[in-house]
């Protein structure tokens, strides 16, 4: 491992053609062994998270991130040939580090979805589609009667036209006048559960009753 000099700014190397399954835990770990690493970042799919082939390293030691650079291009690893080379720090992106050092973790965007379609929408939420939705028509038929057609749209339902949903109440347990009284006990109500969770006995019909006679 190369040890840097105290005037030795930290070097940043390019790779590409990342392997499947080398990740941002194993490529540190690999790395490491050239020198220390500042930051690392893996560049991954914002929606899916999956890793986009290339990625990002920082070294401490701008020597050690040349040694890299020299020893790990046209490295085969993995059925991958790496392509690795040095970006000098006056070619670095502003956002080129962002995200590094975090861990990824994948966002649901189907399930929040879902969720997002099931809740109830507010009316506010209405006014302001239908105002969009408005708009784009307006827009349409502006640019159709510049060609010559000229077409109604037909109108778009107000929000004020559809009836507010009533607020909903909690239910509560409506009890009888005339045992309002009575306190009510806990052995009171197991008794009553005990009772209302005993079946009811089966009847016997006249044909059991008549095929019981003819056996005795």
């Amino acid at each position: 491992m190369a040890t840097p000099t105290i005037s030795d700014p930290p070097g940043t190397v390019y790779i590409g053609r990342i392997p499947h399954g080398f990740y941002e835990h194993q490529m540190r770990e690999y790395f490491s062994q050239f020198g220390t690493i500042n930051r690392l970042r893996l560049s991954r799919n914002r929606r899916t998270g999956a890793s986009k082939h290339y990625a990002f390293i920082e070294f401490e030691s701008a020597e050690v991130a040349d040694i890299v650079a020299r020893a790990m291009d046209k490295y085969l690893l993995f059925g991958h040939i790496l392509q690795v080379r040095v970006i000098p720090q006056d070619q670095l992106h502003p956002d080129i580090w962002k995200g590094a050092g975090r861990r990824f973790k994948k966002i649901p965007w189907a399930k929040l979805q879902g969720k997002r379609l099931r809740d109830p929408q507010t009316r506010e939420l209405w006014r302001r589609r239908i105002t969009r939705e408005e708009e784009r028509r307006k827009a349409k038929a502006d640019k159709l009667k510049d060609l010559g057609y000229e077409f109604e749209m037909p109108d778009l339902k107000q929000v004020s036209n559809v009836p507010a949903p009533e607020p909903t109440t909690e239910k509560t347990l409506a009890i009888d006048s005339t045992s309002a009284t009575e306190p009510i006990t806990v052995t009171a109500l197991l008794e009553d559960k005990q009772q209302d969770s005993v079946p009811p006995k089966s009847k016997v019909t006249s044909k059991k009753r008549k095929a019981k006679a003819k056996a005795i």
